[in-house]
């Protein structure tokens, strides 16, 4: 049943805060994109998604002491007119204001929220940020962490630490759902490996990454970059049979292939006559990368751009991938634009552009950042990352 122009405000409302289920919002987007006018209203009202994130001036001493007094004053001067009674009223009616203003705000400012589930919280010092909460779930559950939403698996336990938006997976699996925040970061943490993200959905457990939407950075424990994903993609660790986690070995290169021309770069002709298949040239570009040496991965790949439709632009992706590793994101920001523009109809094409327009959102100043996510949602208006797009592109243009 189609949704009605009174119940899309009310959704609408409710989808802005955070509140609506997930049935009730396809509604109201199949619903916005046919009535102008309810799509003008939603458009109205993103201030709303802001509220929590207020945080009021607080009081001065002075100013609390004048609130105390006008409280708990109990006498007033029988030579006083009565409307002079007005002040230590308004100023009474003012700090109660204040009061519940402030109090909502300290409710805003828990550190956690247990949301479902038999999840058991237990810290050392709830008012310490630094001091790290553990959180254990038998059956599952759901708890709110600032800025993300953790869904426990069974048998699940997590630690998390609020000053430094860090959450750590000792056993179990969790599924994360971070709020993108401009300047603010977050990250989960295994034994073997850490996932870093801005905004997206992502699955997380002791030997892998799955991400759902939007895209996240799998590091090695010293901070080396081992694969980026976007949505719908997985990486995972191979266990070996004594129960070690280990990288999947990549092929090697003969040694005759690792041989530069006069440019710099690898000969395709010298690579096929070491007979070294494109397939492996690609892992050993891929193995590059995740030891951080994207010079290599550049060398190794460049000679597959004139390959096959498939391989191109997968060693297009890997080039541009390689920027992102040495921190070079204006370089990184054009590879991928040469994905977009070369490859149109491949699902790297529309990842490419979606990746612009996060880089250009992270590192780039805001007219670029606006410019990026209307470019994307112009070429893919029903696409994988249309969502998220949308959304970003509401909160800077409400910013400004």
């Amino acid at each position: 049943m189609a949704l009605s122009c009174r119940n899309a405000a009310r959704v609408s409302l409710a989808t802005l805060g955070g509140h609506a289920a997930e049935a009730e919002r396809l509604e109201l987007e199949a619903h916005l994109a046919s009535c102008s006018r309810c799509g003008a209203d939603h458009e109205s009202l993103t201030w709303v998604r802001h509220l929590r994130a207020y945080q009021p001036d607080p009081l001065s001493p002075a100013a609390r002491d004048n609130v105390r007094r006008a409280l708990f004053a109990r006498t007033v001067s029988p030579a006083t007119p009565r409307r002079r009674l007005a002040w230590p009223v308004a100023l009474a009616c003012a700090g109660v204001a204040v009061a519940a203003v402030a109090g909502l705000t300290a409710l805003g400012r828990q550190p956690y929220r247990l949301l479902g589930g038999d999840v058991v919280a237990a810290t050392t010092n709830p008012k310490d940020a630094s001091a790290p909460v553990q959180f254990q779930a038998t059956a599952g559950g759901r708890v709110s962490l600032g800025m993300a939403v953790a869904d426990l698996a069974r048998n699940t336990e997590l630690s998390w630490v609020r000053s430094k938006q860090i959450l750590t997976l000792v056993h179990g699996t969790v599924t994360v759902d971070v709020e993108h925040q401009n300047g603010r970061h977050f990250e989960v943490r295994t034994h073997d490996f850490t996932v870093e993200v801005v905004g997206t959905r992502f699955t997380v457990e002791a030997t892998g990454v799955t991400t759902e939407r939007g895209v996240v950075r799998v590091l090695s424990p010293d901070g080396q970059l081992l694969r980026r994903l976007g949505a719908g993609e997985s990486w995972h660790q191979q266990v070996e049979d004594d129960h070690q986690v280990s990288l999947q070995p990549v092929p090697a290169l003969a040694p005759a292939a690792l041989r530069t021309g006069p440019a710099g770069e690898l000969s395709s002709a010298r690579a096929r006559e070491a007979g070294v298949p494109v397939t492996a040239r690609l892992d050993q570009a891929r193995h590059a990368l995740a030891t951080g040496d994207a010079g290599l991965a550049r060398r190794l790949v460049s000679p597959l751009f004139r390959q096959s439709h498939g391989t191109a632009v997968e060693a297009r992706v890997l080039f541009a991938e390689s920027f992102l590793v040495e921190g070079r994101y204006a370089d990184a920001i054009d590879a991928y634009r040469l994905v977009a523009r070369d490859f149109p109809r491949t699902d790297q094409a529309e990842t490419s552009l979606f990746t612009v327009a996060q880089l250009q959102c992270e590192h780039g100043p805001g007219p670029e950042a606006r410019g990026a996510l209307r470019s994307y949602l112009t070429r893919y208006p029903h696409g994988r990352y249309a969502r998220e797009a949308g959304d970003r592109l509401s909160r800077l243009s409400s910013v400004d």
